[in-house]
């Protein structure tokens, strides 16, 4: 009983062309690719780039290497010339390159040969000519996979074989360059590690050295705890009048009083209060100071005085509030904060922008004579809540007394049909 044949879309699988181009200008770059690879390691044999650890018989084995690569490029040609110049009828030869087309595309070999022609020269050659002969060897991986195919078209079985020999003719100093380099590389390894195993034998006296130094590194790292204790004691008796405990390995670490409120609270309810009492002296009461022996009340026997206000105490107020929506990528909304002294921050609210938006934001300091110089200019593409600190490189606000933000929306989804509002505000603490 005689085999099945499979069908004769499975033959088309090669027969057909799965590449760009023309099967004979597939052969053409396979081969010139060849032929450079060829004279790329021919080169690294025979350039003598070998480093300080390269065994002295090395050199011993590049030149025969040379020698036989240069005689298999014969083959080349012959591949070449039996490929694209044929006998066979119109049609076998055309089933022929296409077959043979699709197993050199298939195998990547072009490309990956091609970068390693265009690559620069290693250091040291061996890494080179390990590439070089590998890429080589893969000739008779090729070859096989042809001498297979032969069988599956058997009008052009013996050109098919014919090639196949030529490419596994070529892949042997591949082999053989390519088995003599990872051997070069093995010894290379094996001699580096033993000049490292010398090098780092201690001595005696390397270690009294190291005795010594690791005696005084602990001496100082002690300073260094005392002086922790001594600042924790003296903070924690400050705060809140007991010692703290800042080394996580005593107990009590865990359990360190802390103040009510921190010095910033503290601060702002010390300033809140003074505004209080300032506004009691200003506006004192009609009603006079007391209470008379009649029902009656005592007149004030001294005339209000002016109260002076210390205008260095602080203020936190919302600086700008307000939305935005472009008509343009050339519209922008520019706020200039502007005061003797201030810290700024605040939020951009950008929710509603869809794929395709983008704001850019800018922030411009002035100084000393400089006028708006860029201090950062920022990016958004997705729709968030963006915090003032991704506006000003990572700081939660900024200090000065002349500030520019401006914005802008750089791209637009729909090409600014739809406008996209975005909400800005910004706080500031100042004189």
């Amino acid at each position: 009983m005689s085999d099945a044949v499979p069908p004769r879309q499975d033959f088309e699988f090669y027969s057909q062309p799965r590449f760009p181009g023309t099967p004979e200008s597939v052969i053409t770059a396979f081969s010139l690719t060849l032929r450079n690879l060829i004279h790329r390691t021919i080169s690294d044999l025979r350039s003598g780039r070998r480093g300080p650890f390269a065994s002295p018989t090395e050199a011993l084995f590049s030149e025969p290497l040379a020698m036989s690569l240069e005689r298999v490029n014969i083959h080349v040609d012959a591949f070449e010339s039996i490929s694209l110049r044929s006998e066979l009828p119109a049609e076998s030869a055309t089933r022929f390159r296409t077959v043979l087309a699709n197993v050199l595309r298939d195998s990547g070999f072009t490309e990956t040969a091609g970068a390693h022609n265009d690559a620069p020269p290693a250091e040291e050659s061996k890494f080179d000519e390990h590439k070089g002969g590998e890429l080589i060897e893969i000739l008779g991986d090729i070859g096989e996979k042809l001498e297979a195919l032969a069988s599956v078209f058997e009008a052009e079985s013996a050109i098919i074989k014919l090639i196949a020999l030529i490419l596994k003719d070529l892949g042997f100093p591949g082999k053989l360059t390519e088995t003599i380099a990872t051997n070069k590389i093995a010894q290379q390894a094996e001699d580096k590690l033993r000049e490292v195993i010398d090098h780092v034998r201690t001595l005696p006296d390397d270690l009294a050295r190291i005795k010594v130094v690791s005696g005084e590194s602990n001496a100082e790292v002690k300073k260094i705890e005392l002086k922790a204790d001594a600042l924790g004691s003296l903070l924690g008796h400050t705060l809140v009048g007991e010692r703290w405990v800042v080394d996580p390995s005593q107990a009590g670490f865990t359990s360190n009083r802390l103040p009510p409120k921190d010095i910033k609270a503290e601060l702002h309810d010390i300033e809140a209060r003074l505004k209080e009492n300032c506004d009691i002296i200003e506006n004192p009461p009609e009603d006079g100071n007391g209470n008379g022996g009649d029902g009656g009340y005592d007149k004030p026997s001294l005339q209000l005085r002016p109260v002076l206000r210390d205008r260095r105490l602080k203020k936190i107020f919302v600086y700008a509030e307000n939305t935005f929506a472009a008509r343009t990528s050339t519209e922008r909304r520019r706020i200039r904060l502007h005061t003797p002294a201030f810290d700024v921050s605040g939020w951009l609210d950008l929710t509603h922008l869809r794929p395709g938006d983008v704001i850019e934001v800018d922030v411009r300091v002035s100084f000393a004579n400089r006028r708006d110089v860029l201090f950062a200019r920022t990016a958004f593409n997705k729709g968030r809540l963006v915090p003032f600190a991704d506006l000003a490189r990572g700081q939660n606000y900024l200090s000065g007394s002349n500030l520019l933000i401006a914005l802008r929306q750089k791209a637009s989804a729909d090409n600014f049909a739809t406008p996209v509002e975005l909400a800005y505000q910004f706080v500031v603490e100042s004189a």
